[in-house]
């Protein structure tokens, strides 16, 4: 009986450390399961966001809007291709300095620096903003009226941007492999589940 003893309780430690690992297999599994899917789903939103058009050319949804920049002509401060953050806000708020998307007459969007402000711009009541791309010479040649303007810049991201563009430009492929990423995990996360294994071998029993 002294020398079953420890054996026992050895092969019962042994059955609860394996339990074990497998439960902490499953949780890390589990956690890179959703950040895999809120990642996925994350950048198809944007990618969907921004491929349907509204008819003002940008698309706002509970006032912010997201662009891609197409054109170096704020590239020291937005370079070419960065993903960028626009939130509507009231016209009355803006500043020189600030960095605004606006709707030209031809229904493009720009996104340029404001350098001057016009009060009471053709006795609108309203204002109208003078602005120039950073890299440009000259300011652009029209002054945007407060209701063309979509809103300010409050950010941007070079890596995103090209994370977003290689997705739309990819967008079946990326698609298959965000699901067959989140299947594979969902498999050997199922797999390793000790309570299926438990269950399992209650049943053969």
């Amino acid at each position: 009986m002294i020398d079953y003893i420890p054996q026992k309780y050895s092969a019962t430690n042994h059955k609860k450390n394996k339990s074990s690992f497998r439960n902490r297999i499953t949780q890390i599994l589990s956690l890179i399961e959703g950040v895999v899917f809120y990642v996925f789903l994350f950048f198809m939103v944007i990618v969907v966001f921004m491929c349907v058009r509204s008819t003002n050319a940008v698309r706002v949804v509970f006032g912010y809007s997201f662009l891609t920049v197409l054109t170096p002509s704020m590239s020291s401060a937005i370079p070419q291709g960065s993903l960028i953050l626009i939130k509507e806000v009231n016209p009355t708020t803006l500043t020189i300095g600030d960095d605004i998307t606006y709707i030209r007459s031809s229904g493009d969007s720009v996104t340029h620096r404001i350098i001057n402000i016009y009060e009471n711009y053709k006795n609108s009541g309203k204002r109208g903003f003078e602005t120039k791309g950073i890299e440009n010479t000259i300011a652009d040649n029209q002054i945007v009226p407060a209701e063309y303007v979509v809103g300010k810049v409050i950010y941007s991201n070079l890596s995103l941007g090209k994370i977003l563009l290689y997705i739309r430009e990819n967008i079946l492929l990326c698609s298959s492999l965000g699901i067959l990423t989140i299947g594979l995990l969902s498999f050997v996360r199922i797999k390793y589940n000790p309570k299926r294994k438990t269950k399992i071998n209650t049943g053969a029993g």
